[in-house]
């Protein structure tokens, strides 16, 4: 493939975006990165940036499992924790595939009546402990104590 057809952006830059882009990526060895990976720039309002990448194998994979572009697949990528949690919402809500629903604990307090424990505002939801615990890790998100199953408080 070509270089410029491994570059996607998620909208078209402004001018002064470009400028900007072109810094960072002049920095940093572009021809190396293109050879294994595609590059996905994430453009904000505020002129902030994101510059993402993601391995041939993985696009390639996904665009040819979705039957979709590589630019759709690497979108799928960037969006599919988030995907694969709505859809396994759907499913808890509806006692299907035995999916379950998990609180981050945040901390826990100690008091007359007992432990308290403080969560997160966020639900996961998994098929069971690990599986959660690994989405949690592939967003990033590492400011927890431990997950709790709160499926049967429901």
């Amino acid at each position: 493939m070509k270089p410029h057809e491994k570059f996607y952006t998620s909208r078209d830059p402004h001018d002064d975006e470009i400028v900007l882009i072109s810094e960072v990526l002049t920095s940093i060895d572009l021809p190396q990165i293109l050879k294994n990976s595609f590059i996905y720039i994430v453009l904000g309002r505020s002129g902030a940036f994101e510059v993402l990448s993601f391995q041939n194998e993985h696009v390639f994979i996904t665009s040819k499992e979705l039957k979709v572009n590589n630019k759709m697949a690497i979108e799928f990528l960037i969006d599919k924790a988030e995907i694969e949690q709505e859809l396994h919402k759907v499913l808890f809500e509806n006692k299907i595939n035995g999916i379950k629903k998990f609180k981050a604990v945040k901390k826990e307090k100690l008091t007359r009546k007992g432990l308290t424990k403080v969560y997160h505002s966020f639900e996961i939801y998994d098929y069971d402990l690990h599986t959660a615990s690994k989405t949690l890790e592939d967003i990033g998100f590492k400011d927890y104590l431990y997950l709790q199953d709160v499926s049967k408080e429901e």
